[in-house]
């Protein structure tokens, strides 16, 4: 069962793991230290590995999406590891899979935003030379919004424009970037063309 989750984790190394045992969902080595302390729940020990002990945590299965809540909030990102085999026909481990990953900037399910906020997820493209504008583009996905611009400011003001773009979507992730296309406008970041669209 081990090597299994160990096969699993390593596809979803920057995540906790979440891997359904039964009814719970157990994590293990770093990712059950690092459960146990954001979510004030038991560290225990399995078995062992290389002589040492194996730690592992859990949570109930029934109870999974407020232990789901708290992690997004504190900016943690989240691998739903669920049985999908048949154990009865299953010869070892049941069959298991990654059939969700959750992140505080890709939330679409209801339960998991806070109320009256919204779980935006941003891409900043750097400029093609230097003193040129920074592309940004953001994008709402329970709502399907998305809105892009450029920031046209010179020098420190395009980096601080940017930072504070970044720094206005505290607690969420800030992912990828693009090199924007070359036909960009000079002047006031007012001027700077702007787009929102509904998905």
């Amino acid at each position: 069962m081990m090597q299994q989750y160990l096969r699993i984790k390593a596809d979803h190394p920057q995540v906790l793991l979440f891997y359904r045992m039964g009814d719970f969902y157990e994590l293990f080595y770093e990712d059950a230290e690092r459960a146990a302390r954001l979510l004030n729940i038991t560290l225990t020990a399995r078995g062992a590995s290389a002589g040492a002990p194996v730690k592992m945590a859990g949570v109930p299965v029934v109870s999974v999406e407020q232990y789901l809540a708290r992690l997004v909030r504190l900016g943690e990102s989240v691998a739903i590891c669920e049985q999908v085999g048949d154990p009865a026909a299953s010869k070892g481990p049941v069959e298991r899979k990654v059939v969700r990953v959750v992140t505080p900037g890709t939330l679409t399910d209801s339960g998991l935003l806070q109320d009256k906020s919204d779980a935006p997820l941003m891409a900043v493209a750097p400029p093609l030379a230097r003193g040129g504008p920074f592309g940004l583009a953001w994008l709402v996905l329970s709502s399907g919004e998305l809105r892009g611009g450029l920031d046209n400011s010179a020098g420190p003001g395009l980096r601080n424009g940017a930072h504070r773009a970044v720094r206005g979507a505290a607690g969420r992730h800030v992912v990828g970037h693009a090199r924007p296309g070359r036909a960009q406008r000079r002047g006031d970041p007012a001027d700077a063309p702007r787009l929102a669209l509904r998905l």
